[in-house]
């Protein structure tokens, strides 16, 4: 019995249905999705110097024609991600894992299943790649694109460099007697707010920077029923448990205006040049990031010039099916072609709390 091979749109179909995908706390910031019909991916940065003042005039003159709203407009054209994989025929053979021991499934029924580990392992690459990117345009304000047969290419957004903040000496956090965590976060926030016209509403924490954090005596004094200018709430205790990313609380500020806390500690697998995997921090445990929603958050794709695809796949994965004769075997593969741009990069700031 020959076996059949899934179209792209049955393949897509079965990717939507997995579960326990990466967590997506980064990529999640990027709500908006557009795809290209070209390889090519443009997006425009705007001035957001929008706060000028009507000009006076006498009231028998003609009116003053105020200059425009400007903008820039970037082009790139992204690397893509191109997981694959060998669906091996002798995988339907063998009992899988968690399988009755004389064998309860066909071996169709073990090859859909291979099939379906392979869709989910693609995909979950592939968006802890789209993780990575949109963490490294929001903390560094850039993006350092590399691999394989695609030089070292630098997308820079343009966040302003007074909004990536080094401490030293007296002032690292871990130097609780002299550290100033609170005054920190204030001038920090204040000139993402003077620069990127738009509030902070997210503090992200490092593990290590939110350790310090909640040492400092001004910090614990917030949570104080005695101070009358806040009502915030968040935890304090060293031993939390771990998991990718938490709602520490809240801090709250005069006015309404309200600070989420996450302490984040996500991490994944990077390919040394020897070939061994190493561990590597999505956020530097010592950094702390602030956002906002004006950060504009844009997910871009570009077209895969794939022939199955028509050279025109505007999509933001594009999984495939096929077979090689000799030897037989059937292979999967999904390509994405991205860029995560924040368009309003200084509604965004991190500190880093500690000397480098």
């Amino acid at each position: 019995m020959a076996v059949s091979l899934y179209s792209t749109q049955e393949l897509i179909e079965v990717q939507q249905r997995l579960e326990n995908l990466p967590d997506g706390f980064w990529r999640n910031r990027y709500t908006r999705v557009i795809t290209s019909d070209r390889e090519e991916i443009m997006f425009e940065v705007a001035d957001r110097d929008n706060r000028k003042l009507a000009p006076f005039v006498a009231p028998n003159v003609q009116g003053r024609v105020m200059r425009g709203q400007g903008y820039e407009a970037r082009t790139f054209r992204p690397a893509y991600t191109k997981p694959k994989h060998i669906v091996d025929p002798t995988k339907a053979i063998p009992r899988m894992m968690g399988e009755p021991i004389l064998g309860g499934m066909s071996m169709a029924a073990r090859f859909d299943a291979v099939v379906a580990n392979n869709m989910r392992l693609e995909l979950e690459s592939i968006q802890r790649r789209w993780d990575w990117m949109a963490c490294r345009a929001t903390v560094d304000g850039f993006v350092l694109v590399e691999g394989d047969d695609y030089p070292p290419t630098l997308v820079d957004f343009g966040r302003d460099a007074t909004l990536t903040v080094q401490l030293t000496g007296t002032a690292v956090w871990s130097a609780t007697a002299t550290a100033d965590p609170l005054g920190d976060l204030a001038e920090a926030n204040d000139a993402a707010f003077a620069l990127g016209n738009a509030p902070i509403t997210d503090l992200v924490f490092g593990i290590t920077a939110y350790a310090n954090f909640i040492k400092n005596a001004e910090v614990k004094e917030l949570l104080s029923t005695m101070t009358r200018a806040s009502n915030s709430s968040f935890a304090t205790i060293p031993l939390i448990q771990n998991e990718n990313y938490q709602s520490m609380g809240f801090i709250d500020s005069p006015g309404g205006g309200r600070f989420n806390l996450w302490r984040y500690s996500n991490w994944y697998s990077a390919v040394a040049s020897n070939g061994a995997l190493t561990v590597e921090q999505f956020l530097d445990p010592t950094y702390v990031v602030g956002l906002g929603p004006g950060l504009d958050g844009t997910a871009l794709f570009g077209a895969i010039m794939d022939y199955d695809a028509g050279f025109q796949a505007e999509a933001t994965v594009f999984p495939k099916m096929w077979t090689e004769k000799d030897p037989s075997v059937v292979y999967t593969m999904s390509q994405s072609a991205p860029l995560f741009a924040p368009l309003n990069p200084n509604n965004s700031f991190v500190i880093k709390t500690e000397a480098p």
